[in-house]
């Protein structure tokens, strides 16, 4: 059994600091909770109060918590280093464009002013594709760590 890289990197890329993904290493699917389930999981709170909707997300926490190894939590949003993708963008763009550029990811809202330049630039395709290669090569990083067999 194998997973697809891109269902990881697609994954990574919704990530967000109030949830959590996981790769069922016997079924290789990818299954998310909430964080707040995750924690109530782990302290063995009950559920049976919760809305249907949120009792099974509970039991799904609880079997991620209770599966031990069987889990294995995907990189998530404070794995990824957003700054070092872009300035690795920036800096594999030639000297011309590569300072207009690494101009842009100076200071707060730097995401937002790169995503502008690129526009201005009409090298969308480039970004995205740059971005989705680095966040395969910490995939394959991730799944070499784990133990986890994955096709391309």
């Amino acid at each position: 059994m194998e997973i697809k890289l891109q269902a990881i990197v697609d994954e990574m890329e919704i990530a967000m600091e109030d949830s959590m993904a996981f790769l069922d290493k016997e079924t290789y699917k990818i299954v998310g909770v909430s964080f707040d389930a995750y924690q109530q999981a782990e302290d063995m709170e009950p559920y049976d109060h919760l809305k249907d909707w949120q009792q099974e997300e509970a039991k799904r926490a609880e079997r991620i918590v209770q599966g031990g190894d069987r889990f294995a939590m995907l990189p998530g949003e404070s794995d990824i280093d957003e700054y070092e993708v872009m300035g690795n963008f920036c800096y594999s763009r030639g000297e011309k464009e590569g300072k207009v550029l690494l101009k842009a990811i100076q200071g707060r809202g730097a995401f937002g002013r790169l995503k502008s330049k690129i526009s201005d630039l009409e090298i969308e395709d480039e970004w995205n594709d740059f971005k989705n290669e680095a966040y395969k090569q910490l995939a394959r990083e991730w799944c070499e760590e784990h133990a986890i067999r994955y096709k391309e």
